[in-house]
């Protein structure tokens, strides 16, 4: 893929230096930590604060979220790598108001190890801080508590927002977001790879006119690889496994 960069060490933080900057309003940076975008428009009242992040690379994933009964605050990693703990736990020092925070990010095991971490940080300041895992992709395992998130995080970000917005304490939010997420499935298709900014390589081989079906976010295998279908046949095999798992 052919683009202009500067430095591809420094994608990340000129990415989000140049989305703060354009966008005032409605998101800053920690003046601390560049890699906390945290919301101009937290509420005056206090409530459960809810905090979202991840890898970069995805966007508008998770920065794009932030914002007025959304997101109060994204922490955002490197491409396609977890943020570290520390940025984690600063984000909940930056909006927690007292009623809690809580964690929302694709089940993938460095973003849990850091956030985790990043919680028992905040648990040693007295600020209670939960965490819900996003878990729709529903190819990646039969086991759900095993299956990553992918795009099905945008709508359990958005009920608990919501939750957290009528003034739901905690533990209520938390339960709002869990079974969002037990009700929420998807299925990816990939059509080719992404590059690295670093290296300018793509992370996996795809041919021409290939796509693979059920392939993860940062490449994960899927449960074949074959020529490209028209999209209505592409959509119907995908609703046929949506399906199934609806069903029980």
């Amino acid at each position: 893929m052919r683009r202009l960069i500067n430095d591809g060490y420094n994608v990340v933080e000129e990415m989000l230096a140049g989305y703060a900057a354009a966008n005032p309003q409605y998101v800053r940076l920690l003046e601390h930590d560049d890699r906390v975008v945290v919301s101009q428009q937290l509420s005056e009242e206090p409530r459960v604060r809810i905090i979202i992040g991840g890898g970069s690379g995805h966007e508008p994933l998770f920065l794009g979220y932030v914002g007025k009964d959304f997101a109060d605050a994204a922490v955002v990693g490197n491409v396609n790598t977890s943020p570290s703990p520390e940025p984690c736990y600063n984000a909940v020092k930056a909006v927690d108001s007292g009623k809690g925070c809580l964690y929302l990010y694709g089940n993938y095991a460095g973003d849990v190890l850091n956030f985790d971490m990043g919680a028992e940080l905040a648990a040693d300041d007295g600020i209670r801080v939960e965490t819900v895992t996003v878990k729709d992709d529903l190819i990646s395992s039969e086991n759900f508590d095993d299956r990553r998130g992918v795009a099905g995080d945008l709508f359990v970000f958005k009920v608990a927002a919501a939750a957290a917005a009528k003034g739901y304490d905690l533990d209520a939010v938390k339960a709002v977001a869990e079974r969002a997420n037990e009700n929420t499935f998807s299925m990816g298709v990939a059509l080719s790879s992404a590059t690295l900014p670093v290296t300018g390589k793509e992370i996996f081989d795809m041919e021409d006119g290939d796509m693979e079906v059920g392939m993860g976010l940062h490449g994960e295998p899927g449960i074949r690889r074959e020529k490209l279908r028209p999209a209505d046949e592409v959509v119907e095999e995908i609703y046929s496994y949506i399906k199934i798992s609806c069903r029980r």
